[in-house]
């Protein structure tokens, strides 16, 4: 399932689409049966270390105006991926809940919680709830040719990465290589 909202936030809260989104999906993935659903920084939801669902933002700028913002979403929810190249990387919803499921209402659930989480969008309990659901902290990752601890996240969203020579890097954008292997279930 793959949808586009258009979003019309205040500028202090750009950083916060990301976190609302990917909560948003982790909660409706939840909610199908996977428990043990996290969020790989910043914006992809997995499941046994299985990618299942994703945001990305893109802010639309006029000068210094901030028009909007473009949330894209994209949900695997009846995809089978046994035998695929993807069967070690990529999860559904299917598999999760162990039964076809209907998209309108996983649609409806989704939509809910991003409306759920919009109204809080200047609570830091957003902030709170989306780095507790973080699934690397404390592991080893690679970044932008830095590799060590995730150690935290800033309220911006920032990742936070302590190398072996005790630097701490801060992170703010691009996909991050996770060093371990999660248990699959």
């Amino acid at each position: 399932m793959l949808i586009t909202l258009i979003l019309h936030p205040s500028r202090a809260a750009l950083p916060r689409i990301t976190m609302l989104g990917a909560l948003a999906l982790l909660e409706t993935v939840r909610a199908y049966g996977a428990a043990d659903a996290g969020i790989k920084w910043a914006n992809d939801v997995q499941i046994g270390g299985r990618k299942v669902c994703g945001v990305l933002p893109e802010a639309a700028w006029q000068g210094d105006q901030l028009l909007g913002v473009a949330l894209g979403i994209g949900l695997n929810v009846n995809v089978d991926f046994a035998g695929s190249p993807l069967d070690s990387t990529a999860t559904s919803l299917q598999a999760a809940a162990g039964r076809p499921l209907d998209r309108l209402e996983v649609l409806q659930h989704m939509l809910e919680r991003l409306d759920h989480w919009l109204e809080r969008i200047d609570d830091a309990a957003l902030f709170e709830t989306w780095r507790g659901a973080l699934n690397m902290i404390g592991r080893p990752v690679s970044a932008g040719g830095i590799s060590g601890t995730a150690e935290a996240v800033e309220a911006d969203g920032a990742l936070i990465v302590r190398t072996a020579d005790g630097v701490r890097h801060r992170v703010i954008a691009g996909d991050i290589g996770v060093g371990y292997e999660e248990k699959r279930g």
